[in-house]
């Protein structure tokens, strides 16, 4: 993710409902349209995860239905 990409995801986390599992999709709304691949910038967003990089996120692995939805809870 480049800088920007990760300011705006930070900043969607915070907006998220606490304890509430969402996928991606869900997290960044309306503006998840205009993502131009949406499984490469998932990939990325789970990179970032795992390198820490949102500490008040917890990640809930993939929903049941395909492995292109990674699940996530904002803790804190």
């Amino acid at each position: 993710m480049n800088p920007q990409e990760l300011i705006n995801a930070k900043n969607l986390i915070l907006a998220m409902p606490l304890n509430q599992v969402m996928e991606l999709k869900e997290i960044y709304g309306e503006s998840w349209s205009s993502i131009s691949s949406p499984t490469t910038f998932g990939k990325k967003f789970k990179k970032e995860y795992d390198n820490e990089s949102f500490p008040n996120l917890k990640w809930h692995g993939v929903k049941p239905n395909g492995p292109n939805h990674e699940r996530y809870e904002r803790i804190k």
